[in-house]
Order: C-alpha cells, then structure tokens, then sequence
C-alpha cells in the first residue's frame, strides 16, 4: 500500500509539473493555464455595458473580461450576449480562463459585433459560440487588422486554447490568429474540436504575409469547417511548425489550405468533402497551395479527398488520395502557374514532431464520424456534474446534414445571418451555498470538508477545476484516463 501511495504521490508531482490546461487539452496550446490560482467572476447579465460607471457594468462579460488578474470567468445565466461595440482583451487582460461550460441550458452566444484580442498571454476559451462579426464595422481602421471575423486573435498571440467553440456569421473568415507585425509572432496555440459554420472564408493562422522569421507552434486538431468557403485554414510563418489533423471540411466553394513561407507542416488524416455544387467542381486551383516566401517542409499523409464534380483535374482524386502530394499545387503569384504541381523538394517523408501531449491521430475515415459526433459548443455542466448537450438549431443543423451525407446551399451573408434564438435562464441561489463559486450538490459530493474551490485536488488540478474539468468524462480524446486513475486509486 505504501508502494502505490508512494507512485501515485509521484505521479501528481510530475503532473503537476506540466499541467495540462484541462483534461482532454491537445496541440501546443495544451499546457496553457488560464486563470489558474486566481479569483473567480461571475457573468450574471446578458447586457453589454459600456460605461465602467454604470451600476449595472458588474456582472456583464465585458467586465469580467476587463479585470488585470488571474481570474476564471463563469456564468450564472445563458443567452445571446449582444455586443454594443467590439469586445477588446488586451496585453493587461490575459491570465483568464473563460468557462462556458458553466452557463445554463442554451449556453452563451454572442453576437453583435466582434471579438477581439490583442497582444494576449495565456487563455483558455471553451464552450461558447461566436457570431457577431457580420454585424461589426465592415471598414476598420488598417492599422490594427480587425479585419471582420467573428473572432480575431492579433499581434502577439501566445499560450491560448481554444475548445469546443462554434465560430460563425464572420463577414470575412469565421475566426482567425494572425499577425502582421514584424516584431510580433504567435505560439503555442491550439484550436480543438470547433466548428466554422456559414461564415464566406474560414480561418487564417500565423503570420500574414509569411515572410519573417520568428517561430511558432500552432494545432488545429479535430474541427469542422462548414459552409465557409474556403481557407481550411490558410497558414504562414517561416520557421513555423503547424499540426493540421484530423479536421473536416464540408461542402466548400475554393481552395483548401493555402500556405506561405518556410514552415513545417504536418497535414495528417484530415477528411476533405466538396459536396455536388456543379459551380464550384474541385479542380487543381482549388486543392492544396502554396503561395510564396522561402521554402516549405511539408509531411501530407493520410488525407481524403471527396468529390463528385470535377474539372480540369492533372491527378484523379484517387491517386491524391494514395499520394497526397499530389493535392499540393502553386497558387497564382509571380511568376508561378496557378495549379501547377509543387516540386517534390516541398515536402518531406518523414513526420515532424507533433506539438504537445500524445494523442490517437484518426483515420480520414475514422475523423469525420468522430468529430462530427463531438465539435462545437455542444455541451454544458449540470449542478451534479453531469454533461448535457446544448448545441443550437443552427450548429444541430449543420452537423445533422453532415451525419445524412447533404449538402445544402450555404447562407446569405446579407439576409441570412441571423442567430438562433435561445431561452435565458439564471441560476437561482440555491445554486450556491458551501462554496460561493462550485455548485452545492456537486460540491457535497465531492469536495473533502474543510477544503474550498481553490483547494488542490489529487488529480492537481484545483477543486473548482475538478468541477470544470467534469465536461471531459466522454471525451473521445483518451488524455483524460490518466486523471481518472489518479481519482479511481485514491478513492480505493
């Protein structure tokens, strides 16, 4: 017995040595903490005030996200958050862990104008829905590349991860990290298990333009992209390492990926389906491209590609699909030929190192039963810790007609962007009483006496993380079966 205590207490120092940011946390952006050790705020309103004076300012979102402390964000009510301007996060608001998890059935959506962030360390975004960028300024100011999507994560860009979140209705991509400053960069990032939905692009990652010199690691593991166009996502950055698996994209109107600059890319296992639309056949201008800048080092494996239009095609899809070299042509830039093949000099027979913890990478096959089953913001936490579905009519919609193998005409961004209504409820405040910030019939249930939220838990995670961390019990990542052990040992 002394022997299994004595492992089990080196098995949580060593986990806590390197902390994943939740159980199930993948990709670059895995060991991000967020607000780890710091003070927990409640969004009880759905307003969006802007006078830091009004009385009503306390409890809105926008002034939870103000605050300049470590701090975890949860919330008390659901329902359409409107934004009455953009929702900056600045350099001074990082160290925040926003838990969407915790809102009522119908979870959080926000809507109205944009989400921005700017200069922004260590963050971690689950289960909300962004769909505001169709309604925000169409005409920016260049100088801070707002650009219009729902969310747009800027400059300096570092310790971030996002999961289980829908970003939609952008007037440009659905959601984006980039940066076009020289002296910036953007790292240790992951984007898991999200859904891009009806949005006229999809997402762009790294920097810009391609063409500077700082490194970075981003992941973009096991999200769907649906009716949004094109960019799945466009990618840049000299000495950038990407992980692009086991990702979906259905019914798209252009180009896959597009890349730029001498970045190492591993392209594994990811499940392409362009739909029936006879106006936008797969062709050798709409599959994989590489732009310009330097010399990339790409490892491309395992890819499918489904299409039943084609035209002008120099390869069958079968044969790209047996050698997804093949999928990699030029884009249309100096003196290249849009479409041409990519020399076999591009790529690379050997897998990079893939950013963060292990994981099981997915067949293409196996990837889009998978992700369809679990992308978005699909879940919330019940009082008891219990996980309920929560996905709205229109991301239900959407995966359903994937599940069905349709392919639907997608929105018009002018008429047709509007969000789903959702029913607002409110915590009664019965919801609290041993601990002001953890459910009371979870927390009877399963905090030791005399400990509190920010208490450590054995697992190493804090008692209120333990709660939060409840919505990973089904994940179909399997990075949670190690704390479950932890729990399951010390509670025999």
């Amino acid at each position: 017995m002394k022997y299994i205590l004595y492992i089990l207490t080196f098995v949580v120092l060593q986990l806590n040595a390197q902390q994943l940011a939740f159980p199930s946390a993948i990709g670059a952006g895995a060991y991000t903490t967020g607000g780890r050790d710091g003070i927990v705020l409640h969004v009880t309103k759905l307003d969006d005030i802007l006078d830091v004076n009004n009385p009503n300012y306390v409890g809105t979102l926008r002034w939870a996200l103000s605050q300049n402390y470590n701090r975890y964000i949860v919330f008390d009510v659901s329902g359409i958050i409107v934004l009455q301007d953009l929702l900056g996060i600045y350099s001074n608001n990082s160290n925040v862990t926003i838990a969407g998890q915790t809102a009522p059935e119908g979870g959080i959506t926000i809507d109205g104008d944009r989400f921005y962030l700017n200069n922004v360390d260590n963050i971690i975004v689950r289960y909300i829905r962004f769909k505001g960028g169709v309604d925000a300024d169409r005409n920016p100011n260049l100088d801070d590349n707002l650009g219009n999507d729902s969310v747009s994560a800027v400059e300096n860009i570092t310790n971030q991860i996002w999961d289980h979140c829908t970003f939609g209705f952008g007037a440009d991509e659905a959601a984006s990290w980039y940066t076009s400053i020289e002296d910036a960069f953007i790292n240790n990032i992951t984007i898991q298990r999200c859904l891009f939905i009806e949005s006229p692009r999809g997402s762009i990652l790294g920097k810009e333009e391609g063409n500077y010199n700082e490194s970075g690691k981003i992941s973009f593991i096991f999200n769907m992209f649906y009716n949004s166009g094109y960019r799945y996502p466009n990618i840049a950055g000299t000495n950038y390492n990407f992980d692009i698996i086991n990702n979906v994209t259905w019914g798209q109107s252009g180009r896959l990926i597009r890349g730029n600059g001498g970045f190492n890319l591993n392209h594994i296992n990811n499940y392409n389906d362009f739909g029936d639309n006879l106006e936008f056949p797969v062709k050798d201008q709409t599959l994989q491209l590489f732009g310009y800048n330097q010399i990339p080092n790409i490892y491309t494996n395992g890819n499918k590609i489904v299409a039943s239009v084609v035209s002008s095609l120099t390869n069958s899809i079968s044969d790209m699909n047996a050698n997804n070299k093949l999928s990699w042509k030029r884009f249309n830039f100096g003196s290249s030929t849009y479409g041409d093949q990519l020399p076999s000099y591009y790529f690379t027979s050997t897998q990079h190192i893939i950013s963060g913890p292990s994981f099981t990478i997915l067949s293409a096959d196996e990837t889009i039963i998978n992700v369809r089953k679990d992308v978005g913001c699909n879940a919330r936490l019940n009082s008891d810790g219990s996980v309920g579905t929560n996905l709205d009519v229109l991301d239900l919609n959407a995966l359903n007609q994937v599940a069905s193998g349709n392919y639907v005409t997608p929105l018009n961004l002018n008429t047709d962007y509007n969000v789903t209504p959702i029913n607002s409820i409110s915590r009664s405040r019965f919801f609290y009483n041993s601990s002001d910030h953890i459910p009371e019939i979870w927390f009877i249930a399963n905090v030791p006496e005399g400990k509190n939220y920010n208490d450590i838990a054995p697992s190493g995670y804090s008692w209120l993380e333990e709660y939060l961390n409840q919505i990973d019990i089904d994940s179909n990542t399997n990075n949670d079966s190690f704390c479950r052990l932890c729990k399951n040992l010390i509670s025999n």
